[in-house]
């Protein structure tokens, strides 16, 4: 046996793990190489997946995209596509243009993303067009109303509020309370609440009273205070700005405008619709003030202190929505500065604002103010009556399907054949007048007499004609106490305004109104509107058309029959369903709706 030991050969170790790691390494790094270039590459294509450069994943929170000029006044757009970025000019610094913001409102946060400018320079018309197109479709251009529009829009949703305001006279009480607020407690807030601006539409400027020799009962009181408020804006710097009535039908009207222009606490332009018109006629009859842009009032009260303590008004404040007090402030800015010479009247037009559940528009008059028949009240009030499903309220001063304020005195039919052809379609109406004295009262009730024959329940022809009467004696013939208000309803829209019913409103002089549109028979506004609407309607201080119009002599008054035997076979005329009269001053007649008995009582007036 060898002693040798066993000869070993020498190998060299296997390569495969080395091998393994280098082939991993560069398989990362290709990967990212990869990754990098398919990032790139996708930047460089338009985005499907996303709009305004909002993830997929956030739109279905997304509730509104607005695209917004930083500096509030001309409107560039900007490309979606890296084509269209690459004509950016980054170090452009020219003030004539603006960059543009997107704001992203979801239902948890805003966020805002702040573009380049665009240059106009360094792009051509079609891609300027394209640009447009990319961000607000095909046929729409962001001017800059619709900016602000936008703007506006999302504010007011977070920040307004709206109330029914209005004015009971002293001394008058309903039976049916219903929550409104306070006129003079809104205007005292709005006014006082200013920090920079008041412009006031006034068809009257006569707050504390200066034509009473005596005010034995503090009936001037609110007006006063209002004035103090004013007077008191104006010396800490608040820029008041007052358009009112030129001449002013009464010299009284204008007592306070004529002293704060003296004091030069105003800035005040008279607005003459008579010269506008051509010599025929009109008046500036508009009821509206706006505080900062941001509060507006618009309704029946004048800037009057009877509007506070001796009518019946109605009226809205918006507190807080910029949206609908600035389409309020750009028709006084127009009106104004032409006025003063400043720029060429151009016309305007209103948009419609949501804000909560309801939708909200201002409107105007005369329509030659206007781009659009959409904004203009009479166009709004005639479609309140032609698209009612149900029924139709309406409070007003004054009803007149004619001129009234013409010698000639033609007939104006527009609402008239409205209300008739909603009516021979089953829409019920109800109409409420107010009795005050007037010499053309009985022409106005001529014409109410005239709807109210139409009433056959039979044939569902339902329309009832009322007139309200603020008492006031003989003594205080002065202070003018009436239903001053001017609203109309149906299931689901509201309007309120300070327009009457007549024609000269509409064509001749200016006014200003708001139509609301709510579900049917929940809206908020409509609610508070119906309950004032019944209050008054079924109030101790209303009398059907048939007792006004004996009351004024317009028609002959029943009289009691001599022989209680003679009309058996004619029940009317003995008392028995219809009594005429009655020791207690209680008048039972037919309920126009039904055929139950009801109680109404006279007023003596």
């Amino acid at each position: 046996m060898s002693s040798e030991l066993p000869t070993v050969v020498a190998t060299k170790p296997p390569k495969t793990r080395t091998r393994l790691i280098i082939y991993l390494i560069a398989a990362i790094v290709l990967a990212l190489v990869v990754i990098v270039v398919v990032i790139n590459i996708v930047h460089r294509l338009p985005e499907t997946g996303s709009e305004n450069g909002v993830d997929s994943s956030e739109q279905d929170s997304t509730q509104m995209v607005i695209i917004a000029s930083t500096t509030g006044m001309d409107q560039q757009s900007t490309s979606e596509s890296s084509s269209s970025s690459s004509s950016l000019d980054e170090d452009h610094t020219d003030s004539d243009n603006t960059s543009l913001i997107q704001v992203t409102v979801t239902d948890s946060a805003v966020s805002t993303t702040q573009y380049p400018t665009v240059s106009e320079n360094n792009m051509t018309n079609e891609q300027q067009s394209t640009t447009l197109e990319s961000i607000v479709g095909e046929s729409t251009t962001p001017t800059e109303d619709t900016v602000t529009e936008l703007i506006s829009e999302t504010e007011c949703g977070k920040t307004c509020s709206v109330s029914v305001v209005e004015t009971i006279p002293r001394g008058i009480w309903f039976a049916d309370p219903v929550y409104t607020k306070n006129a003079f407690e809104s205007w005292a807030e709005l006014l006082g609440t200013a920090k920079s601006e008041i412009d006031i539409f006034a068809y009257k400027m006569n707050l504390r009273g200066k034509e009473l020799r005596y005010d034995v009962d503090n009936s001037t009181f609110e007006g006063r205070e209002l004035y103090n408020i004013m007077e008191e804006q104006a010396k800490s710097g608040i820029l008041i700005k007052l358009i009112d009535c030129r001449p002013p039908t009464n010299p009284a009207n204008v007592y306070d405008a004529d002293e704060m222009e003296r004091l030069g606490l105003i800035q005040r332009q008279g607005l003459d619709m008579n010269t506008l018109n051509g010599g025929m006629g009109g008046i500036q009859h508009s009821k509206t003030f706006i505080v900062d842009d941001r509060h507006l009032f618009v309704g029946s009260m004048n800037f009057e202190w009877k509007s506070f303590s001796q009518k019946l008004e109605i009226g809205l404040e918006f507190h807080d929505c910029p949206c609908i007090a600035q389409d309020a402030s750009r028709l006084f800015d127009q009106v104004f500065n032409s006025l003063a010479g400043k720029e060429k009247l151009e016309m305007v037009d209103f948009p419609k604002h949501q804000i909560g559940n309801s939708t909200f528009q201002f409107l105007a008059s005369p329509s030659f103010l206007l781009n659009s028949s959409h904004s203009w009240d009479l166009e709004a009030l005639l479609n309140l009556i032609y698209e009612a499903d149900d029924f139709v309220d309406i409070a007003v001063m004054q009803y007149f399907p004619s001129w009234i304020y013409f010698k000639n005195r033609e007939f104006f039919s527009q609402i008239d054949n409205a209300i008739r052809m909603s009516l021979s379609r089953g829409i019920r109406f109800r109409i409420l007048i107010s009795g005050d004295e007037k010499e053309e009262q009985k022409l106005m009730f001529s014409y109410l007499h005239s709807l109210s024959v139409l009433h056959s329940p039979a044939e569902k022809r339902n329309i009832q004609v009322k007139y309200i009467l603020i008492p006031q004696t003989a003594q205080e013939a002065y202070k003018d106490r009436k239903m001053h208000a001017k609203f109309m309803l149906s299931e689901s829209r509201t309007l309120i305004g300070s327009s009457n019913y007549a024609p000269e409103y509409f064509y001749k002089s200016t006014g200003t109104a708001v139509v609301v549109n709510e579900a049917p028979h929940y809206g908020e506004i409509n609610r508070q509107l119906k309950q004032v609407f019944e209050r008054y309607w079924s109030s101790a201080y209303t009398q059907n058309l048939q007792k006004f119009g004996e009351s004024k002599g317009f028609i002959p008054k029943t009289s009691k029959p001599s022989n209680p035997f003679s009309g058996w076979f004619g029940f009317d005329h003995i008392g028995v369903f219809n009594e005429k009269y009655t020791a207690t001053g209680f008048l039972y007649e037919k309920d126009h709706d039904e055929d139950n008995l009801i109680l109404d009582p006279i007023i003596y007036i």
